[in-house]
């Protein structure tokens, strides 16, 4: 009756690390895109349809690197304040 499976406990508990690199990630993942679209605009200055379609295709291929690099490299400092 008292069964508790032990192997999930630690996904459950509740870790302060884990709490602020979770706002930090979500923070990064919104501000992130906005900041390299801005910076994608600035360099390819679309002034037609397909300069648009250029920094359109440019802006998605830059946020999904850098969205990518966000998570791995805060994943990566979670794991090394990790307490358990």
């Amino acid at each position: 009756m008292g069964y508790t499976n032990h192997k999930y406990d630690k996904i459950m508990s509740s870790n302060g690390n884990s709490f602020v690199g979770g706002v930090i990630l979500n923070i990064g993942l919104v501000l992130l895109p906005i900041w390299i679209g801005y910076k994608t605009y600035q360099w390819i200055d679309p002034d037609s349809f397909w300069g648009v379609i250029k920094f359109l295709f440019a802006w998605g291929i830059f946020s999904a690197i850098a969205d990518g690099i966000v998570m791995l490299v805060i994943g990566g400092l979670l794991s090394l304040f990790n307490n358990d």
